[in-house]
């Protein structure tokens, strides 16, 4: 079968998963794992396309840039001889490009336009394939686990709430899978209408597939300080680390009323009043003292650029060992190892992945901030920073960082909002392909973290693209 008929499968089925799949799907899981099958075949089908390929037409303006400058890319004599693939040649490309980093001379105006010129095309090659993508989809993006509970594992969590609860006579009516979330599975657990306990319960577990090392058992402490002293979190009932019920580590907690109102990118529902409700709260997420956590917290005992540093070279190792050619990717790096005093700053608690996916809203309100899985010591820089893409989409960053400055909250410098605006970006969109290469690999058979390879990564790294372009070699004024 030729490379057009797939295409046309794909986008027949993409095509019957719209019109049929998705208007008959009976609850919140089968409906987003609808839409992600069929945002997957999208991107399937974009890629099979047969029309001039906007990574083809990419490669030919960086080659006329490289041949100006008397550059040797894509000459079959570097690869023994053999065709050069689209593959080596970006990574001819990235080499180059990390060599021009590496000197970091900017006296050398030469060098420097060519590197402003190869962030030009990233930039456009990586909105072409967005906006490629956009065209053929009219549905919003897809969350939501697959993984439920067996009835062996309802069975036994219904006896470990009888007993950690003191309700002898709890019972579990049913368990539901609640959307959202790639490293975490999480139930919304109905009970029994009875005095002695709540009639919802929440269950945050571990996953096995996670592409994040990180656990729950870091969680619980961090949520009950942060209750303590006001900040908009569940109540922690229990942590089981025995691995006996689920078979992995969870957290009890209880049910905040709201929903989350976007992903990590983008805000499907929100407003201007939403906007100023967090940038309050954030601040006074960010005033709770620092020793209240104690010693034990992450990042307490490293100064904010020792950590920084650590986990730049962690997640660049990761996406080099991916051997998935980036040259935004290659540009990010360069530039945030080269700007790591930015880095620093105050310091306090902060949650290091707030995006509106992990937040509860109700009546344009901020009623719960999840997922502290990733909390640490650090600049609170860096929280403004990863949530500045998705304010911008409802409300007006200064603004947005009035309120928060009215509130109690400390504005960092426009160095240290560039320096974590772009690493936000850098650290996901290498978490997305660590993601994505689970699923490829076969590690994960969950449809999930296959759409986070597939559509996330193009959104992604359509961001990034623009970020490094505007942030990292545009030319020094004056």
């Amino acid at each position: 079968m030729s490379q057009d008929h797939i295409a046309l499968y794909l986008n027949a089925l993409k095509d019957v998963i719209a019109l049929h799949w998705l208007p008959a799907a009976s609850d919140d899981i089968s409906r987003q794992m609808a839409q992600c099958s069929m945002r997957v075949i999208a991107q399937l089908s974009v890629e099979l396309d047969s029309s001039p390929g906007v990574k083809e037409q990419a490669l030919g303006a960086y080659r006329q840039v490289f041949s100006r400058c008397g550059v040797r890319i894509g000459d079959p004599d570097l690869t023994d001889g053999a065709p050069v693939s689209a593959h080596q040649l970006e990574a001819q490309m990235q080499d180059w490009v990390a060599s021009q980093i590496n000197k970091n001379d900017k006296a050398d105006s030469g060098s420097w336009e060519i590197l402003c010129e190869i962030a030009d095309i990233s930039m456009a090659s990586r909105k072409a394939s967005l906006e490629r993508l956009v065209d053929s989809l009219k549905f919003e993006d897809p969350r939501g686990e697959v993984s439920r509970l067996t009835s062996a594992q309802v069975a036994r969590l219904q006896g470990y709430l009888r007993r950690s609860m003191q309700s002898p006579e709890l019972c579990i009516d049913r368990v539901e899978v609640v959307p959202g979330g790639y490293s975490k599975q999480t139930f919304m657990v109905y009970l029994d209408e009875a005095a002695n306990h709540p009639r919802h319960l929440v269950i945050r577990s571990d996953r096995f597939d996670s592409p994040r090392e990180t656990t729950v058992r870091d969680e619980c402490a961090v949520i009950q300080v942060l209750s303590d002293n006001g900040v908009a979190v569940p109540e922690i009932y229990s942590l089981d680390t025995s691995g006996d019920v689920l078979g992995e580590a969870f957290i009890v907690m209880s049910r905040v009323e709201g929903r989350p109102v976007g992903d990590a990118l983008d805000v499907e529902q929100g407003s201007r009043g939403l906007a100023l409700d967090v940038a309050v709260k954030l601040a006074h997420l960010h005033q709770v003292p620092a020793e209240a956590f104690g010693a034990d917290i992450a990042g307490v005992s490293k100064s904010t650029v020792e950590r920084i540093k650590a986990e730049i070279d962690y997640f660049e190792e990761r996406w080099r060992s991916l051997d998935t050619p980036s040259i935004a990717l290659e540009m990010a790096f360069g530039w945030l190892k080269s700007h790591l005093d930015a880095a620093d700053g105050s310091r306090s608690l902060i949650h290091k992945d707030l995006g509106f996916h992990n937040m509860l809203v109700l009546n344009e309100e901020l009623t719960g901030i999840l997922d502290w899985e990733s909390a640490c010591i650090g600049n609170p820089a860096e929280d403004l920073g990863y949530l500045k893409r998705s304010v911008e989409q409802i409300c007006n960053w200064q603004e947005f960082l009035d309120a928060y400055q009215g509130a109690g909250g400390h504005i960092p410098s426009p160095e240290e909002q560039d320096f974590y605006e772009l690493w936000a970006y850098t650290w996901l969109t290498v978490m997305i392909l660590i993601t994505g290469a689970l699923f490829q690999s076969g590690t994960s058979r969950d449809l999930q973290l296959g759409y986070v390879g597939t559509y996330m990564n193009t959104r992604l790294q359509a961001g990034l693209a623009a970020a490094v372009n505007r942030i990292c070699w545009l030319p020094a004024s004056g």
